[in-house]
C-alpha cells in the first residue's frame, strides 16, 4: 500500500538492496501485491557494479533493507543524478512480533510506514496477468553489461507446478535460501515453497561462512530440498563432517558441475538425487535437466 500510495504502477520496477533473511521475502511479496517487478542488489558488489544493475534496471521504488546497511554515496550520488525514483523505504525491518518498520527518513520523526499499517488486512486491489513481469533479473555480463531479463507470472506458476511433479516435491519439504541472493536462483528458493506451502529454512551469515557449519544447519534443521551453484556446493562441502541423510533433492545452476562436486555432495548426502539445470537466466527457469541418481539408489 505504501509503494502504490507514493507512485508505484503496476510494471515499474522496485530495487531491494538487500541481505538474506526473511525480511528480503516481506519486500518481494509486497513488491508483487503493488503489482510492480522486483530486483535484488546485494551489497557484497562494489558500488561501480551496483550502479551497473541500477542503470539496467531503472527502477522507480528502492527498499533498503536495515540489516543490508545503508548504500555508499557513490550509489546515492548516481541515483540522484540519473534514476528517477519516485518512492524509498529507508530502513525496513521485521520485528519479533511480525510487525514492520519502515524507516524515518530525516524530515519526519515518524516511521514511513506507520501511516499504512491500518491496510494490513485490505487487498490492493491490483490485477495482473499470466503476461505480468513479477521478475527481473541479470545476465552474468561476460560479453559486456548485463543484461535484464524480465520474468513473467506464467513461467513461474508453471514450472513449479512441473517441478513438484517431476521431481515429486510437496508441502512436507523443508527448502533452503542458499542461492546468491541478487542472482535469479534466489527465485527459486523463494517461491518453490510458497507455492508448494512448504516451509523455508533461512541460514545466517555465520551458518554460511564457518566451515563445516553449512552441513550442520542442514542437517539441524532436516533441509530436503536445496537450490545451489557448483560454488556453494562446494562451500556446503568443504571440511563437513556432519551427514544431511533429509536431503533429497539438491538443483545445480549456474556453472558447470562436475563429477567430483557431485560424489563430494552425495557422501555426506546419501539420499540426496542431483539435478543440473542449463538456461536458467534467459529462459526464466530452465530449458534441460540432467539427474544423478543417489547413492541409496545407485550405489555404483
Amino acid at each position: 500500500h505504501y509503494l502504490i500510495k507514493t507512485g508505484i504502477k503496476k510494471g515499474d520496477v522496485v530495487m531491494i538492496y538487500s541481505s538474506r533473511g526473511v525480511d528480503l521475502m516481506v519486500c518481494v511479496m509486497g513488491v508483487l501485491k503493488a503489482g510492480a517487478t522486483f530486483s535484488v542488489i546485494d551489497p557484497a558488489y562494489p558500488p561501480a557494479r551496483q550502479t551497473v544493475y541500477l542503470g539496467v534496471a531503472k527502477p522507480r521504488g528502492l527498499i533498503v533493507i536495515k540489516s543490508a546497511g545503508q548504500l555508499d554515496q557513490l550509489v546515492e550520488d548516481y541515483i540522484a543524478k540519473e534514476l528517477d525514483v519516485v518512492t524509498r523505504i529507508p530502513s525496513i525491518a521485521i520485528q519479533d512480533d511480525g510487525s514492520i518498520l519502515g524507516g524515518k527518513f530525516s524530515s519526519s520523526n515518524e516511521d514511513c510506514l506507520s501511516a499504512y499499517t491500518n491496510l494490513c488486512d485490505t487487498r490492493t486491489g491490483v490485477i495482473v496477468g499470466p503476461d505480468s513481469n513479477p521478475t527481473l533479473s541479470f545476465t552474468s555480463g561476460s560479453e559486456g553489461i548485463p543484461k535484464g531479463v524480465l520474468g513473467r507470472h506464467f513461467s513461474l506458476a508453471y514450472y513449479f507446478n512441473w517441478m513438484s511433479k517431476q521431481f515429486n516435491l510437496s508441502e512436507n519439504d523443508k527448502f533452503t535460501m542458499l542461492s546468491g541472493i541478487a542472482h535469479d536462483p534466489i527465485q527459486r528458493d523463494m517461491f518453490t515453497p510458497l507455492f508448494l506451502g512448504a516451509q523455508l529454512l533461512v541460514p545466517t551469515q555465520d551458518d554460511i561462512g564457518t566451515p563445516g557449519q553449512l552441513a550442520t544447519w542442514m542437517n539441524k534443521y532436516g533441509a530436503t530440498v536445496t537450490h545451489l551453484t557448483p560454488a556453494m556446493g562446494q562451500l556446503l562441502a568443504a571440511q563437513a563432517t556432519t551427514p544431511f541423510p533429509a536431503l533429497h533433492h539438491a538443483f545445480f545452476v549456474g556453472d558447470i558441475l562436475t563429477k567430483r562436486d557431485c560424489l563430494r555432495l552425495q557422501t555426506l548426502a546419501e539420499n540426496c538425487c542431483i539435478v543440473n539445470m542449463y538456461g536458467t537466466t534467459e529462459t526464466q527457469r530452465a530449458v534441460s535437466f540432467f539427474e544423478v541418481k543417489s547413492r541409496s539408489q545407485d550405489p555404483f
